[in-house]
């Protein structure tokens, strides 16, 4: 699901919904509660519906639980990220992430490993550098607060 959200919101548009597919080789009940506990509680923090699905048994096809969604969104004509628009003297702002992401997996491991560098050894860089202002210091800022958690994002606008 929060991939499916990220690609929305990268491109400028509202998520809206969200759809699911769910195969197993046999139905069992304390599974597909928990997955759509796990839905449910996706679709909060996404602040998007659970607009529908499908959920199969498929003893023939599938060995364990095969899941797929699709995110909705909207975004008005013209109004797509795109790039399109950005030209010399635009601001570049970047804000730091809680942590690694799914879409980013793959490249961090292939940095470890062209590195040599444990996952448990101290970070082989600076925090800071020169010409660069991070609030807070020296330290990477959270925006809305430190912890790793993260305040509600505000609640959806449409014209």
């Amino acid at each position: 699901m929060a991939m499916n959200v990220n690609d929305l919101i990268c491109i400028g548009a509202e998520p809206l919904a969200f759809v699911d597919y769910i195969a197993a080789p046999a139905p069992d009940a304390r599974t597909w509660a928990a997955l759509g506990r796990g839905l449910a509680a996706a679709c909060r923090s996404a602040r998007v519906s659970l607009a529908g699905g499908e959920s199969a048994s498929l003893p023939d096809m599938v060995r364990e639980v095969d899941m797929a969604g699709t995110a909705l969104g909207w975004v008005p004509v013209g109004d797509e990220l795109d790039g399109g628009r950005v030209g010399a003297g635009d601001a570049v702002i970047g804000l730091p992430a809680s942590g690694l992401h799914s879409n980013g997996f793959s490249l961090a491991r292939k940095c470890v490993d062209a590195s040599g560098v444990a996952l448990t050894d101290a970070a082989p860089f600076a925090v800071t550098a020169p010409g660069v202002i991070r609030a807070g210091g020296d330290s990477i800022a959270r925006v809305g607060g430190g912890g790793g958690a993260h305040p509600p994002p505000p609640p959806p606008t449409r014209p």
